[in-house]
This record gives structure tokens, sequence and C-alpha cells, in this order.
């Protein structure tokens, strides 16, 4: 869907379509590639506490590890969140 309806709208500035892209692929890699009529508050909610839970610069590199396990090094880490970053 985000084929048809996101990335296909010319209009959109392209910084704002690879953040976009970005995002949806954080998703898919954290939840699934799942029907929107499966996507609920909860999952956003979730989604939310996960991305704000990602090291300041997470995305800056190459990652090579999984999302979850990002988050979970960061933490031991005591690295800069974005939620925090200002």
């Amino acid at each position: 869907m985000a084929e048809k309806f996101i990335y296909a709208d010319i209009p959109k500035n392209p910084d704002t379509l690879k953040a976009t892209r970005k995002t949806s692929d954080l998703f898919i890699e954290a939840f699934g590639d799942k029907p929107i009529r499966q996507i609920t508050g909860t999952v956003a909610g979730e989604l939310f506490d996960l991305l704000a839970s990602l090291p300041a610069t997470h995305g800056k590199g190459k990652t090579v590890l999984p999302l979850r396990m990002v988050i979970a090094q960061a933490k031991e880490q005591g690295l800069e969140m974005l939620v925090a970053k200002q």
C-alpha cells in the first residue's frame, strides 16, 4: 500500500520520501509486512516506543544488527536516544 499511496506521490519532497521509506522499513523489520487492517493503535504505539528507543546515531552508518539488538546495545552503553535528541 505504501508504494501505491505514499511513494508514488511525485510532489512529495525527496527527503520526506526517504525518511518515510526508512520508517516503513523499520516497521517491517520490527513487526513484519502486516496488512493495513492489522495495524492498530497498539501497534502504532509500540512502533513509536521502538523508534524513540533507537540511539540518536541510528542510520548514520551501516547497521548490520537487528533493530531490537541495536536498541538493547544502546541502552547497555547509555547512548542518547532519539526521543531525547533536541
